[in-house]
This record gives C-alpha cells, sequence and structure tokens, in this order.
C-alpha cells in the first residue's frame, strides 16, 4: 500500500491544476489527476485508508513522489459545501512526514475567478453582475461555496507549518511562478527531492482555464436537462465568439482587496516579502 508523501493542498482557483499537471510530466513522480476529497469530506474519509490507497496503485517502484491534489485541503474551517474542519490535523495523523504544497493568488483576483467557476458549473444565474454577486445584494449566493473565506490564507497556511515544519512546507505565489515557471518548477522539483533538471515539456500552457458563452450558460442554468443529454456541447460552435463570461475585472478587484490588506500583511510577515498583490510593507 502506497500513500503520498507530497500533497498539493490549495489553494482553489490558484493554479494547482498547472503545478498538478507540470509535476505528472516528471518521471520520478506519480499522481492522479482528479481531486480525491479524502481529508475533507466525511463521506469519504470514512471509506479508510484502503479506499484512499486504491488511488494510488498505478505507482511504481522508480516514482520517489506520490501526489495528490486537493485545493480544499488548504481550508480548515467547517461552514463551506460540507468541508469537515481540521483537514490540517487529518493529514498529519495519517501522513506525518508528508511534503506540502501551497500556490496561492491575489485573493480578490481568486475570488472573482471563483465565482466564474460557479456560474459556469450552473449553480448562479450568469446574467447577475460579479459585483452584485461579490459586494451587493446577491452575496447569499455564494456564502456556502466559501468564496470570500477562501481568500484569507495566513491562519491556514500558518497551520500546516506548524504541523509538517517550515521546511516541509513550499509555499508559492502564482504572480511570481508566471514571471519564470521553469524556475518554480526546479524549486518545486528541488523541494521534493526529484531530479531538478528533468525536461519538462509544454510548461507554459495555460490549464483549467475555460471560458463560455453567457447564452449557453443561461441554458445551463434554466434548462439543466440539456447537460443532462450533452446538449450544450453540440451547440458550443454556434456560439464561438458571442459574450464569453470569463473577464478581467480589474475594478472589481480594487473593491475587493481591502478587505484582505490585515491578513496579506500577516502573510508578508511570515514570507519576509516587502510587497505582495500591490501591498508594500509599512
Amino acid at each position: 500500500m502506497r500513500l503520498p508523501n507530497a500533497i498539493i493542498v490549495g489553494g482553489q482557483k490558484c493554479g494547482s491544476t498547472w503545478l498538478l499537471e507540470n509535476l505528472r510530466k516528471h518521471p520520478e513522480v506519480f499522481g492522479p489527476r482528479e481531486e480525491v476529497h479524502f481529508f475533507d469530506k466525511d463521506y469519504n474519509y470514512s471509506k479508510g485508508k484502503e479506499w484512499y490507497a486504491a488511488h494510488f496503485e498505478g505507482a511504481e517502484p522508480g516514482h520517489k513522489i506520490v501526489l495528490e491534489k486537493t485545493p480544499d485541503y488548504l481550508f480548515n474551517g467547517e461552514t463551506c459545501e460540507g468541508h469537515m474542519p481540521n483537514t490540517a490535523n487529518r493529514i498529519y495523523e495519517m501522513l506525518p512526514e508528508c511534503k506540502i504544497l501551497i500556490i496561492l493568488r491575489n485573493p480578490a483576483v481568486r475570488a472573482v475567478s471563483a465565482v466564474q467557476h460557479i456560474i459556469r458549473s450552473g449553480r448562479i444565474p450568469p446574467e447577475i453582475p460579479l459585483k452584485d454577486i461579490l459586494l451587493g445584494e446577491k452575496e447569499h449566493l455564494i456564502k456556502e461555496h466559501g468564496v470570500i473565506e477562501y481568500g484569507f490564507y495566513t491562519e491556514d497556511v500558518q497551520r500546516y507549518m506548524e504541523l509538517f515544519g517550515k521546511e516541509n512546507v513550499h509555499l508559492m505565489i502564482f504572480e511570481e511562478v508566471n514571471k519564470d515557471r521553469e524556475l518554480a518548477l526546479k524549486e518545486v522539483f528541488q523541494f521534493l527531492g526529484v531530479e531538478v533538471n528533468a525536461e519538462i515539456s509544454n510548461k507554459n500552457d495555460k490549464v483549467n482555464a475555460p471560458s463560455a458563452s453567457r447564452f449557453l450558460l443561461a441554458l445551463k442554468y434554466y434548462l439543466p436537462v440539456l447537460t443532462k443529454f450533452s446538449l450544450l456541447k453540440k451547440l458550443k460552435f454556434l456560439f464561438k465568439g458571442s459574450s464569453s463570461l470569463r473577464e478581467k475585472d480589474d475594478a472589481l478587484v480594487e473593491e475587493l482587496l481591502p478587505m484582505y490588506e490585515n491578513d496579506i500583511r500577516l502573510l508578508m510577515n511570515m514570507t519576509g516579502r516587502k510587497i505582495l498583490w500591490g501591498i508594500k510593507e509599512e
């Protein structure tokens, strides 16, 4: 039975899928593509260690690192989407020698991206302005999804560092990674103890960056039966070039960022940074 000796614990909409896909290309790393959600969902955790281990049966002796990625593991609260509390403790109890990988993104940008993801999944009507959902009268639509809460990173990062030791937690910043992806991957390889100079193809490709026509999203929300019979996929080509949900909203990001400023400063102090996401050291 092989269990992970490294886990990408988060955060949501912060580039963790890109990180996993590139680690999977390394010949000494094995990991499933799907998010396992073992340590944060009771209906999976109750299935036990053997159920969890079955996800890694494909690992071979040459794989030094057995890896999984579930971004929700970063959050240690209990109020969002049926998430169990104390996830970090649960991981530590089973995998005390595990290496922890965390990648974070500007929390305001992350919140906008998270709402877009929820809309694309058909859980919120697409015609409602993002500002109304994040800062207005429609905030209740995202309350159960932890969209705002997941952006307060520091306490959760600190918890992992306290449990596993700072030397076993590798913290990455999405915006810094994008400036030099090759260097970022080499630093991860060094942290994991695998061949640093392994050749990774297409490392700069974007992963998990979908866009969708607003009209198709409206059909998905109001006529979910179309999704059941895969009719939306058949209609997709008809709406190329139509208004897309995937949009950059700098003004909304600027309005959201102040609510995270205190937490960002705590994270800066923890990591020794003098500037982070436009917030400067006082």
